[in-house]
């Protein structure tokens, strides 16, 4: 008996490795979809030049941002009345905190919300753009982070829990 307890002790130990390298790995998957959804909306920006509200509601249907339940939240938010400004607010923070996204993430995404539709075209493009690219950097950095400190979590979860089943043996 006293040997299953050990061994629950590392098996939990690098359940909690995984899950935290986990974390890391959805952030990348969030800040990949950002990214794109960011270059998509400059597109149907140029191209159609339809108020924000449609844009969105348009990302959200087409399927293309499954891993983005941000978008979601934000169209829920639309379709029941909120502004645009009010709902991408709430839904950052809500959704924010889930997908993995650091307080630094969360903040660049809410500079780019407060700018929605409130320029012409052409500002609207280029804003799409300047926060495209600040989030690419960003999911560079986490592509990095997520490879290096991934392994990392693994390894220290397995570890401490050896330690803690050696300790009680």
């Amino acid at each position: 008996m006293k040997t299953a307890g050990l061994l629950l002790i590392v098996v939990t130990g690098l359940l909690l490795g995984l899950t935290a390298a986990g974390g890391l790995r959805r952030r990348v998957t969030v800040l990949d979809q950002l990214s794109r959804f960011m270059t998509r909306l400059a597109d149907q920006i140029r191209y159609t030049a339809a108020p924000v509200e449609e844009l969105l509601e348009a990302a959200e249907s087409s399927g293309e941002f499954g891993e983005l339940p941000l978008l979601g939240r934000i169209c829920s938010r639309i379709r029941n009345g909120e502004r645009v400004l009010d709902a991408w607010e709430a839904a950052v923070e809500e959704d924010g905190r889930l997908s993995g996204l650091t307080r630094a993430d969360r903040e660049l995404l809410h500079g780019f919300g407060s700018q929605l539709g409130k320029t012409d075209v052409e500002g609207q493009i280029a804003n799409c753009r300047q926060y495209g690219e600040l989030i690419g950097q960003r999911l560079t950095e986490a592509r990095e982070a997520s490879a290096a400190k991934g392994r990392l979590y693994m390894t220290l979860g397995f570890a401490g829990g050896m330690a803690l089943a050696l300790l009680l043996l």
